[in-house]
């Protein structure tokens, strides 16, 4: 068979099933199309992600609390290990258990409601030391400024007088 008849009969065959040759190319279309998008929506995810964590630097580690399960009844304590305590901090802060590590900085995420007007929004709110946003990320404050140390010191001392009070309402109730 020579190129000008396969030519012929394929154009025959077009031409005598004009509905399903249009279908048949127009699912071509947009199933090149599709795979395109998707391929581009993946390109374009994966830009976004590399960026962010280019952005915090590629020598960040980030330590979660927990441990590795050794059983099936230590799941629920790696689940719901909430806090690293404050001699885990300072164990990580000695050279000779991390021998290479230049700076740590713990941080607090909490979910809460934040409202403002008639908005209501439930954001991840982030606590990081004043030293950490300023370094890390080049954050600061439009208006205002960061809490610092005294600051926090202030109004821990602070709560702890308001909770003092409340004891001694209760117990004289």
């Amino acid at each position: 068979m020579n190129t000008k008849h396969s030519i012929q009969t394929a154009y025959g065959g077009i031409a005598s099933h004009k509905g399903r040759s249009i279908l048949t190319l127009l699912g071509i279309v947009i199933g090149i199309a599709s795979i395109m998008m998707i391929i581009s929506i993946g390109k374009g995810a994966e830009g976004l992600i590399l960026n962010q964590i280019n952005s915090m630097g590629g020598d960040i580690v980030v330590i979660r609390p927990g441990k590795e399960p050794t059983g099936p009844s230590d799941v629920a304590g790696t689940i719901f290990a909430d806090s690293l305590k404050k001699r885990d901090i300072e164990a990580l802060k000695k050279s000779q258990n991390v021998p290479h590590i230049t700076d740590i900085a713990p941080v607090v995420i909490v979910t809460g409601s934040v409202a403002y007007e008639s908005e209501t929004y439930r954001p991840q709110i982030f606590g990081w030391s004043v030293e950490f946003m300023e370094e890390m990320f080049k954050v600061y404050p439009q208006e205002g400024y960061f809490f610092n140390e005294n600051d926090i010191k202030d109004m821990s001392e602070e709560l702890k007088t308001r909770l003092r009070g409340l004891r001694k309402l209760i117990k004289n109730e």
